[in-house]
C-alpha cells in the first residue's frame, strides 16, 4: 500500500495568507502528515525585530508566518531575497 502523500510546508502556508492563521495551525498541518517541526532561534538586531513585527502587524501576518514563507522559498528556489554576504 503506498504511502499517502504529505502536505508541503509550502501548501500549508499558501492557504494561511491572512490574519486568521496561527502557527498551531501549520504545525497542525505538518503533523498531519507526520512531518517533524524544528524550533529556529534567531539573534536579531532590537531595532529591525521592532520594524520587522511593525510590518507584520501592520500586514496582518505574525513572525512565524513570515519566516516560515521565506524558508520555504529559500529551500525552494535555492536563493534569497536578499543580497548575498
Amino acid at each position: 500500500m503506498p504511502k499517502p502523500a504529505r502536505p508541503s510546508l509550502g501548501s500549508a502556508l499558501a492557504v494561511k495568507s491572512d490574519a486568521s492563521y496561527s502557527p498551531a495551525a501549520v504545525r497542525a498541518e505538518v503533523a498531519a502528515g507526520r512531518e517533524p517541526v524544528k524550533r529556529l532561534n534567531v539573534n536579531v538586531p532590537e531595532g529591525l525585530y521592532e520594524r520587522f513585527k511593525d510590518r507584520a502587524d501592520a500586514e496582518g501576518h505574525s513572525l512565524t508566518w513570515l519566516v516560515l514563507r521565506f524558508v520555504e522559498q529559500y529551500a525552494e528556489e535555492g536563493r534569497a531575497a536578499v543580497a548575498p554576504r
